[in-house]
Formats: structure tokens, sequence, C-alpha cells
């Protein structure tokens, strides 16, 4: 199953077009970081979400209300914070290996993990390439990505961050938390749909390592 399938940020947040631009970017360098592998193959390559034809999100809906959070799955021990404090993110410590290996089914390979143009970018997946996680971070101006937020299509989280939006068709979850944005992305085997109650707990440990 071919894991092009990550929609595009601008889906659910309308992410501007500067970050759309290094989006593409940070996608084409996970792509070449991944063929810089072993010759046998070994490399990660990171699917460029730019290039994903997903279907568009159902109309906007009022606010759900938020499932129960408890159980999350993956580490019982704490990461270290997304944001050590020097104005820099790390979207890897957002979500760890071992929750996406709870949502994706099966322990994903080594993550990559790039930067261009102050958005960040996290992707786990599995060795065979059929299913993945991404995590899209990056700081910013927080009136206007609540702005841009609140033109999203999906549904609206309640007690998540300053606001969140999740679209189950995409498998896709945008937060809002002061002047940070992020995005978690779920793309699975054979093209099995994500959950609103998986997108609302990754979202919510997320944005609790902020």
């Amino acid at each position: 199953m071919n894991t092009d399938r990550f929609p595009t940020a601008t889906t659910a947040g309308r992410w501007p077009s500067r970050c759309r631009l290094a989006l593409t970017a940070i996608m084409t360098l996970s792509v070449a970081a991944g063929c810089g592998g072993d010759d046998d193959g070994g490399g990660d390559a990171v699917a460029d979400p730019t290039s994903a034809g997903a279907p568009d999100a159902t109309g906007a809906a009022g606010a759900t209300e938020a499932p129960d959070a408890t159980g999350v799955p993956g580490d019982t021990e704490a990461p270290a914070p997304a944001d050590p404090g020097d104005g820099s993110l790390d979207p890897c410590s957002l979500v760890t290996s071992d929750e996406a290996a709870a949502v994706l089914g099966d322990e994903p390979g080594e993550p990559t993990n790039v930067d261009a143009g102050g958005v960040g970018a996290c992707t786990y997946r599995l060795a065979d390439g059929s299913a993945a996680v991404q995590i899209n971070v990056e700081r910013g101006d927080a009136d206007t990505f609540l702005s841009q937020i609140s033109e999203g299509r999906g549904e609206e989280l309640d007690g998540v961050g300053d606001a969140a939006v999740a679209n189950e068709t995409l498998g896709q979850v945008t937060v809002v938390k002061g002047d940070v944005r992020f995005a978690v992305f779920v793309s699975l085997a054979d093209g099995e749909k994500t959950d609103l109650d998986t997108l609302f707990v990754l979202a919510t440990t997320a944005v609790g390592r902020l």
C-alpha cells in the first residue's frame, strides 16, 4: 500500500503557502535522506504529502464532545519536552515511537526528522511502507493560527490546546496551542480509516508535551 496518501496541512487548519512550500521542501529533504541509506534498500524515504490526492473533508461540524483520553497507548516513561526552551521544536517528541506503533499495529523503523523553513516534520513508517504516522510542527503568530484553524473542515475537539480540528476522512488532526501549531497525519494499510478517538488521544498526548 502506498503511503503517499498523506493529506496536505492545508486541509485542516489552512496552512499558508509559505508553510506548504516549507512542507514540500521537508518531504523532498526526507526523500533524499532516505535515499542515502544502505545499498540494500534500507533507507526510509518519506512520502511527499503535497502530492496526495486526499478526498475533500466533510463540511465543518460543531464541537464534538472529547472522548476519554485515558489509557494512552505507548510509552509509560515521559519523553523529552518537545520545546527545549531555545525556540526550537522537536516533532518526534510530540508522538513517540511506541505511540506510533500502537496506532500502526507494529513497530515502525527509525523516524525521519527534518526541518525546513521553520516547519519540522517527523515520520514513523512501517518497514514495508504500508502505513505511517507523520507529525508537522511550527511556531508562528497565535492569532493567525487560530483564524486559519477556524476555517478548517472537520470535527472541533473541545479541551485540546487553544483550538483543534480532527478529520477522520483524512486521518488528520490539527492543534493550536499558543504560538505553536502542529498536525498529526495517520495513513493506515489497505485504506483503513483512523477513528476520531485515536486522533483525539494523539492530539491530547502531543499537546501535553508542549
